[in-house]
């Protein structure tokens, strides 16, 4: 009786120390594994979709340059995201500096189809309300809000990733969506009336 071969995944932290030595196969399953990840986290912290693209490629020249500075012992991971969040970051404060601080919208992607106009419309006033309450909030407030409830992590990872104890994290993302619900409510009840 002959044993199907078994495949063996290689852990997030060995390619990116196979990367380090030049690897290039290792390094494109790395990417392969993270840019969806990455690329979803920039769209939502820049709001731009082509922005997020080109972003999250210079993410990955930058985890390929920097990969034989990869911690032993460290996660791949956190270390992947934190090089895209701090990315965003800049990205974030050039725009600003560029457009004198005025928020900028970003086009309405992926709605389902409505059953009428009526609906389209209120969808995408619903979606505007929602990127601009988000974007209202303070950065590390967008960050906390971001990381949980959108990307999933959890506080300790938040906190990690931010360079903040548990409990800030946690206290942050309360405080992020209490004042996301504010900002949110406060832009529909405006529109209805």
């Amino acid at each position: 009786m002959a044993s199907e071969p078994v495949e063996v995944r290689e852990t997030d932290e060995e390619l990116v120390r196979q990367s380090a030595s030049g690897d290039r196969t290792s390094f494109r399953r790395l990417v392969e594994r993270y840019q969806g990840a990455i690329f979803g986290l920039l769209v939502r912290m820049v709001g731009r979709h082509e922005r997020a693209e080109e972003l999250a490629q210079e993410v990955f020249i930058r985890v390929w340059q920097s990969a034989r500075r990869f911690k032993s012992g460290g996660l791949a991971g956190p270390w992947i995201r934190s090089i895209a969040l701090n990315l965003a970051r800049n990205e974030r404060r050039d725009r600003w500096r560029r457009e004198s601080g005025l928020k900028e919208l970003e086009h309405v992607a992926g709605s389902p189809p409505a059953d009428s106009p009526e609906d389209v419309l209120r969808r995408e006033r619903a979606s505007v309300a929602a990127r601009e309450a988000l974007q209202e909030l303070g950065e590390g407030f967008r960050e906390a809000l971001i990381l949980r409830d959108l990307e999933g992590l959890d506080y300790p990872g938040i906190a990690a990733l931010l360079g903040i104890s548990r409990g800030t994290a946690r206290t942050r993302v309360y405080r992020a969506r209490e004042r996301f619900a504010a900002g949110f409510t406060r832009r529909v009840e405006g529109e209805e009336r």
